[in-house]
């Protein structure tokens, strides 16, 4: 697919939008910095002094050379707990819109192809689309998480049911998309040909529509990463999303709003760090786009 992407040019006009590649080299960096910032900052972001006074003499430090970032409530430092909480935000965002995209372009290409299947799967989409997003992921939160922690641990736990409430609740916009390429893929003349020749219906799924409907699904990728670290964030800002011991950026949202009058700062990181996040992301989702509409060259 790589392949096939440069070979058709996509980079270099990519290439030539300011603003997409601004935001790549800003989102590189600050995934440069979560995943090998660790490496460097060798302290632990789960660490509390067993010592009661040494604790209280950590708690709540103002930005230091120790500490650039300052401590939190509990003495822990503020720049580890942003790093990790960064890698499992982005790795929710990743792997929930792989979840959802995988689901949307199955279901698009159904659709899409098969017109018997057409109306009852876009009368699920229907359905999916009017459900009350929010309520519905704080309810399955409130009733699975603490029987999937059990089972296999409540980091994990909490980790595989974000990750599936939303991909369950987000693969409704991949599926009408790709459904409307593959409805106009359909009647093409080498589909006919595929199709006069005797190729099964998979065969030609698989070889000859799936490949043409990659930039639309790129598109709906960036979209989807953005989207999914936002839900993210929201519920773990509510209290619904990962336990304490496992930070993302909205649950130190979450930790920094009772502290947010005498120590704004814990609100102000990692609000900048998914603020940048969420911008690079949709500006690079507007510059792929642009160089996949061949109206714009």
């Amino acid at each position: 697919m790589a392949d096939r992407i440069v070979a058709n040019g996509l980079w270099p006009r990519f290439r030539r939008q300011a603003a997409a590649m601004t935001a790549l080299m800003v989102l590189a960096l600050l995934i440069l910095l979560v995943i090998c910032g660790p490496l460097i900052w060798r302290i632990d972001p789960h660490f509390i002094d067993s010592d009661p006074v040494r604790m209280i003499g950590l708690r709540n430090q103002a930005p230091s050379l120790a500490h650039p970032l300052g401590t939190d409530q509990l003495g822990r430092d503020m720049l580890a707990r942003l790093m990790l909480g960064g890698q499992v935000s982005l790795a929710v965002g990743l792997v929930a819109m792989l979840v959802a995209l995988g689901i949307g372009t199955g279901i698009g290409l159904l659709a899409g192809y098969f017109r018997r299947l057409d109306g009852w799967l876009m009368r699920l989409t229907d359905i999916f689309l009017s459900l009350p997003v929010l309520p519905l992921m704080l309810v399955m939160m409130f009733l699975f998480r603490d029987a999937l922690g059990r089972w296999i641990g409540p980091g994990a736990g909490s980790f595989a049911l974000i990750v599936l409430a939303i991909g369950l609740t987000g693969w409704m916009p991949a599926a009408r998309l790709v459904r409307a390429e593959v409805l106009s893929l359909r009647e093409r003349d080498f589909i006919r040909a595929a199709r006069a020749i005797g190729a099964p219906a998979p065969r030609i799924l698989r070889h000859h529509i799936l490949p043409n409907v990659w930039a639309p699904v790129l598109v709906a990728a960036s979209l989807g990463i953005s989207s999914a670290i936002l839900t993210e964030s929201m519920l773990s800002f509510l209290g619904f999303g990962f336990p304490p011991d496992m930070p993302t950026w909205g649950r130190l949202l979450h930790e920094g709003v009772g502290a947010m009058r005498s120590h704004p700062d814990r609100l102000v990181w990692p609000g900048l760090a998914l603020t940048l996040t969420l911008l690079c992301v949709t500006y690079i989702g507007e510059g792929l786009r642009r160089a996949l509409d061949p109206r714009q060259h």
